[in-house]
């Protein structure tokens, strides 16, 4: 319902929804009276507002209303007193004979003097204590040398209104006088609002002048309004044919919904009675208004939740970056813009953005609880760094290693410094692949010939047509000092063929005993290069 109270002079709402009072019921002969005109109009708004609560949430879009993000919304800075050919021009007037022209140009045709560009005019903004006259444009033809698609600095720009030609000029290079802006366009729609369901005709609003990358909040900012004929002339009695000035008429109850943009962050709102209809961080989307359903919505998702519990449509990825973006690090933020989410200084900021992480939620669907929740881009939630840090010394690992085969006879031993070839041959002595030794390592036995060995390949590479459970011998003799040779010998002797055991294990990078590793220095923060193995 409407939160304002009409049981007030001269209208007199009475209306009491405890009473259950469902029609006023006039009858001849008796005078009506103003408040139960009144009073039948809210009963019929109480049934309305009963069953569009039921339907809609508050606040929420009905039919249409969709906003739309254009960070490419070209502007042109424009000087507000110039001379050409010897004449002084005044785009927004002198205060005096020389009356403001500058609104005349929207949406007529630009043409640049000396570049040749052609564009529309689609806003003027006055100029303000900070900010110049600035026209925002929609370019529809290059210039005359065909690489120019925007205005030049400083110059001549000429319109036509009813067959007089007009000029602006455009600012000097300091002042960045071309470039773009962001607005955000909303159609028309219909929005469920206080018991109401009220039209917005279509609108659109700047949301930066002349950045790309704003952060802010697109809202519509919803008041209550008692309109009399006064404020509006359409209002007073029109029986006649023309309006009757001498017979005011009723007054109008009104919900206005105006556009307006807020600051990103919720601690910088300064009202509560918005409605939020986009919301932009960085100059993109991450969130935006649509139809809410209210009981229908709860049952329906408590349906799917029963149905089908909580679950995503699409995984989310995560982005893990930097926070602090010193220019080289991929981070996501910049000390500028840390200074002015904080309030901190430079240095301060600094500190602050490499203390953390932003972790980046991908865009995707989910339903949680039956109801769907959607990322229209990365949401990044900063995460501090682990700064603790204690010292561990003597810490040791275990270093599994596959891809071995058992020997025996073996004499000499492989060459593990430069890894030469080892030839692989069959038992009729003929070879059949190559392969490089990693390590030789006792098994069982009694050391010698007749003693088992792990001997540890890779880099195995087999004849065409050859198996590698052929291998009956494998001989180095390639390298003085390194002649070795070794039978290949399952210690099963149940096992006829030559295996290589655990292959896919033969990685030679370990998982440390503990986590997040800060570095491998000793206490004293000298380098630790002398590492024990034992076997």
């Amino acid at each position: 319902m409407a939160i304002k109270n009409y049981n007030i002079p001269p209208y007199y709402d009475d209306f009491d929804q405890t009473k259950n009072y469902l029609r006023v019921l006039f009858r001849p002969g008796y005078a009506v009276q103003a408040r139960e005109l009144t009073q039948l109009q809210t009963a019929i708004q109480a049934q309305i507002d009963r069953f569009g609560n039921h339907v809609f949430k508050e606040g929420s879009p009905v039919l249409g209303g969709q906003a739309t993000l254009d960070t490419k919304y070209a502007y042109v800075k424009l000087q507000s007193t110039f001379t050409d050919n010897g004449s002084t021009y005044y785009p927004e007037g002198d205060g005096g004979s020389n009356l403001p022209y500058y609104t005349d140009s929207v949406g007529l045709t630009l043409t640049g003097v000396t570049s040749g560009v052609i564009a529309t005019v689609l806003e003027v903004v006055a100029s303000t204590t900070s900010d110049s006259l600035t026209a925002f444009v929609r370019y529809t033809a290059a210039g005359t040398s065909t690489t120019t698609h925007q205005f030049t600095a400083e110059e001549i720009l000429t319109f036509t209104v009813n067959g007089s030609t007009k000029k602006f000029k455009v600012r000097a290079t300091v002042d960045n006088p071309v470039g773009y802006g962001t607005r955000v366009s909303v159609n028309e729609g219909v929005y469920f609002v206080k018991g109401n369901f009220v039209y917005t005709a279509a609108d659109s609003i700047i949301v930066s002048k002349y950045t790309q990358n704003p952060s802010a909040r697109i809202v519509y900012k919803v008041s209550e309004n008692i309109v009399t004929s006064t404020e509006d002339a359409s209002l007073v009695d029109n029986s006649i044919g023309t309006p009757n000035e001498s017979a005011p008429g009723a007054h109008r109850y009104q919900v206005s919904m105006d556009l307006a943009v807020e600051p990103f962050l919720l601690s910088a709102r300064t009202e509560d009675n918005v409605i939020q209809i986009l919301l932009i961080s960085g100059g993109q989307v991450t969130g935006r208004a649509r139809t809410e359903y209210s009981e229908l919505a709860r049952t329906l998702a408590t349906r799917t939740y029963e149905e089908s519990g909580n679950y995503t449509v699409r995984p989310f990825q995560i982005n893990v970056r930097e926070y602090y973006n010193d220019g080289t690090n991929n981070g996501l933020y910049t000390q500028a813009e840390i200074s002015s989410a904080t309030g901190l200084g430079t240095n301060d900021a600094i500190a602050y953005g490499k203390a953390r992480l932003a972790v980046g939620l991908e865009p995707s669907v989910a339903y949680v609880s039956g109801y769907r929740v959607e990322t229209l881009s990365t949401t990044y939630v900063p995460v501090e760094k682990a700064r603790d840090e204690g010292y561990i010394n003597g810490s040791s690992i275990f270093m599994p290693l596959g891809g071995y085969i058992y020997v025996d006879q073996v004499v000499g031993l492989p060459n593990t410094t430069t890894f030469s070839t080892i030839t692989l041959k069959n038992s009729s002595a003929t070879a059949i692949g190559t392969a490089r030794a990693r390590a030789l390592q006792y098994d069982s036995g009694t050391v010698g010939s007749a003693a088992f060995y792990k001997l540890y390949l890779f880099d195995i590479v087999m004849d065409p047509g050859q198996s590698f459970a052929n291998v009956a011998t494998l001989e180095d003799t390639s390298v003085a000092g390194y002649d070795f040779t070794a039978r290949a010998n399952d210690v099963d002797s149940a096992i006829l063929t030559t295996v290589l055991y655990d292959p896919s294990n033969s990685s030679l990078v370990y998982r440390l005993p503990v986590n997040a590793v800060q570095s491998l220095r000793s206490s004293d923060d000298v380098t630790c290069d002398v590492f024990y193995y034992v076997k």
